[in-house]
């Protein structure tokens, strides 16, 4: 009988104390990958953000290798905020947003705020040259306000490009695009913005290619909550657009402010959530040297009112999750996440077939099968519900076991055709019609009681033993 001592887990990067939140600087040079996040070592609560980081050969095997970068100049005082990593030659270059709080009565949101790109260069991934500032406030769009941020840097058609979130003063998201011929010396180009407002603020922009449809994903924050979408405090999504941002100009919000005759215009009513479960934000995507695009996200949502999670009491906070391949699916129109194939390697025997009743499972486990009618319904540990019916699917926990979670909803253009759900101690990730549709959670079961799973319903389902990923701290 397996039981839970603690809740951390054994097949997701975690702070090795303290806070975790948004996946930075992801990128692989000469077989090893790089993961870095924002990293509040001090705390379980957050505070003066650094960049940690752990490596990886294989997706399985990972080693903490410190803080990559603090804040220790005067323009990054405030916070070594989110940024990205790009190979260029033998050096990985690792862009970030410099935080800068002035000294004064201010709001930060308006006034008293410097945001700054700043880049360092490295070689091994562990020692940085010195960091030079790029961008700083004077560099912006007059219209915009102190938050501007999460530069994303990628090369295309023989030319670099950064995107950069953005919040105006008059309160509407947005994101801008600058250029470069030399990684240094950055042009503004153009705002990305919406048909409609969407949401006062874009964060952690990102525009790459998948099968020749070109993705903009961003982080929208003051959506309003519908029954099926937007449940969450703020989102993270994307957008399939018609060409390249600098492919063409159109008319858009900014059209009247001098500081741009032109924006490039998305239909936000094409925005697709990248999660739909209760623990997802701030995605970033890189290209491996397998030439996959992998994409990571934070599992946390920065404000939401969820109580005080077990682990907090344990000294750390937030996870990543697991790393998922991107694929487009012309089809559907839609970006399909899975997790990267080297999690296969963990599976470590059956546990049982054909399920139909309770179970007793370790405290790591996999659940993978099929339903031919789309009715089934799966519940963990007494707590956490998941339920497919006619034409949705919901994610619910009983009574407070949530921890100020209650209910998550996707409504279904078709019925529910298989699943793939990866349960670590204290999360749980479920992929869905060939991950046409994902939600994640954290999930803290009782501790020293044996961790159950009930099945119900017309499916064949089979549960896998996961043996641990190891993790060297």
């Amino acid at each position: 009988m397996d039981t839970i001592k603690s809740y951390i887990p054994k097949l997701h990067i975690m702070p090795p104390r303290g806070w975790l939140n948004d996946p930075n600087g992801l990128c692989q040079k000469d077989g090893l990958y790089h993961i870095f996040f924002q990293y509040s070592p001090d705390t379980p609560l957050g505070g003066l953000k650094s960049w940690g980081q752990y490596t990886t050969k294989d997706f399985l095997t990972y080693e903490y290798t410190g803080e990559y970068m603090k804040p220790d100049i005067a323009e990054d005082k405030d916070g070594v905020y989110s940024g990205c990593g790009y190979v260029h030659g033998d050096e990985i270059y690792t862009y970030y947003t410099g935080n800068v709080k002035m000294e004064g009565d201010y709001d930060y949101i308006y006034k008293g705020r410097g945001h700054n790109v700043i880049l360092s260069r490295t070689k091994d991934g562990i020692h940085y040259d010195e960091k030079k500032v790029l961008l700083t406030n004077s560099d912006y769009p007059s219209n915009l306000s102190c938050h501007v941020r999460d530069p994303k840097v990628f090369e295309y058609d023989g030319r670099y490009y950064m995107v950069l979130g953005a919040r105006t003063n008059d309160d509407i998201g947005c994101v801008m695009i600058y250029s470069s011929e030399d990684m240094l010396n950055w042009k503004f180009e153009r705002f990305v913005d919406s048909a409609n407002r969407f949401g006062f603020m874009w964060e952690c922009p990102d525009l790459f290619t998948l099968a020749d449809k070109h993705i903009l994903s961003f982080s929208p924050q003051g959506l309003d909550v519908e029954e099926y979408r937007y449940q969450n405090l703020f989102q993270s999504g994307y957008i399939v657009l018609d060409d390249m941002p600098w492919d063409m100009s159109c008319k858009g919000l900014f059209a009247n402010m001098k500081v741009a005759d032109t924006s490039y215009v998305v239909d936000e009513s094409r925005f697709v959530e990248w999660d739909m479960g209760f623990d997802f934000y701030a995605p970033q995507s890189f290209v491996d040297e397998k030439g996959r695009t992998i994409l990571i996200g934070w599992m946390g949502i920065p404000g939401a009112d969820y109580d005080h999670d077990p682990s907090i009491d344990e000294g750390w906070q937030h996870m990543l999750t697991l790393p998922r391949v991107l694929s487009y699916d012309a089809a559907l129109g839609i970006v399909k996440q899975n997790p990267v194939e080297e999690i296969l390697e963990l599976r470590d025997g059956v546990i049982a077939g054909d399920m139909d009743g309770n179970y007793e499972v370790p405290e790591i486990y996999e659940l993978v099968g099929k339903t031919p009618k789309g009715f089934f319904e799966i519940t963990f540990d007494h707590s956490l519900v998941f339920r497919a019916s006619e034409n949705e699917i919901t994610l619910a926990f009983a009574g407070d076991t949530g921890y100020g979670r209650s209910i998550r909803k996707i409504k279904m253009p078709c019925q529910v055709q298989n699943v793939r759900i990866i349960v670590d101690v204290s999360a749980v990730e479920i992929y869905i019609n060939d991950g046409q549709y994902v939600m994640t959670t954290k999930h803290y079961p009782k501790k020293d009681i044996a961790r159950e799973v009930k099945v119900t319903g017309d499916m064949d389902l089979t549960c896998y033993k996961l043996k641990s990923m190891e993790f060297i701290v």
